[in-house]
């Protein structure tokens, strides 16, 4: 019996490459945020999204960071890249920001 994820994730392939060879979308700005946003599906959601997006919330209540920052700015970056640029920059003013992304402060 095949696996059902496996033929899940070939029809996905084949629905992304038909949405981004159609016509109407190639060199089309929406096609470049489309494909963009496809980056982010694809780290893993509890473990870098959540907690980073968490500490961006926190950074942006506080008024530390842009409103109008791309998410890629916080989510592409690695684990030491992450932490120096918006974690131990900013943790003299906010002394629970290491908490928030471990994820042991501000849990809904």
């Amino acid at each position: 019996m095949a696996d059902s994820s496996v033929d899940d994730t070939a029809m996905n392939r084949w629905l992304v490459c038909d949405i981004i060879t159609d016509n109407e979308w190639v060199g089309s700005p929406q096609l470049l945020l489309f494909i963009q946003a496809l980056g982010v599906f694809l780290l893993n959601l509890e473990n870098r999204v959540i907690p980073r997006c968490s500490v961006f919330m926190v950074l942006h209540s506080k008024r530390l960071v842009k409103t109008n920052m791309s998410l890629s700015t916080f989510i592409k970056p690695s684990e030491k890249q992450f932490l120096d640029k918006f974690v131990t920059k900013y943790i003299h003013i906010f002394a629970q920001l290491l908490n928030v992304y471990q994820r042991k402060e501000g849990r809904r």
